[in-house]
């Protein structure tokens, strides 16, 4: 016969030398983790310096992550921002935005630089659509540019798609030969 818990009356197992049931074990385990959160942290440290000397270890670390997450963290976390896409869209730009931007910008910071564009596009002039809309980085990250909110302007797709890591005085250049180009096509076709 399995003895059962006196506290809630579920079937105990055995953890290591320990008689417990599932709840309770669970219980005792979160409050001795938070009263040795210290210990655990240097513990998990000097695991995960291991686990990045030895490939093997680290690569069953990795899969295990990638195991839970698809088992747990995909779906909620799917199902979450859906629910913020509705209630907070701008919490929810922030959070779905590149993650090189994601930590420095907050939602309220994406609200008011969309208000101080007037919700045009920086490169354009044109009217944004709330879900075509792109952060555009002014000084290039690959110019070594930084992604501090003075850097960062609202654009279109199409527009940031063609600038590139380009700088606004080049991009500005490029658009001019290719109008030019393209002028000159449409009269050579006219005239002749």
């Amino acid at each position: 016969m399995t003895p059962t818990c006196s506290k809630c009356g579920e079937p105990k197992k055995r953890f290591k030398v320990r008689w417990r049931c599932r709840p309770c074990e669970n219980a005792y385990q979160r409050e001795h983790y938070r009263k040795n959160l210290e210990h655990n942290r240097k513990r998990k440290a000097a695991w995960m310096a291991s686990a990045r000397k030895d490939p093997a270890k680290r690569e069953r670390f990795l899969a295990s992550q990638r195991k839970a997450w698809k088992k747990n963290g995909s779906q909620k976390r799917q199902e979450y921002l859906a629910g913020l896409r509705h209630s907070d869209p701008w919490r929810w730009k922030a959070l779905v935005i590149h993650t090189s931007i994601r930590g420095a910008v907050s939602g309220d910071d994406l609200r008011l630089l969309h208000l101080s564009q007037d919700g045009k596009c920086g490169l354009t002039g044109r009217p944004l659509d709330f879900d075509d809309m792109q952060l555009d980085h002014i000084i290039p990250r690959a110019r070594g540019g930084d992604n501090s909110l003075e850097n960062l302007r609202w654009t279109c797709s199409v527009a940031n798609q063609c600038k590139r890591d380009l700088m606004d005085d080049e991009f500005v250049l490029v658009c001019s030969q290719v109008a030019e180009w393209i002028g000159r096509r449409i009269m050579e076709v006219t005239n002749g």
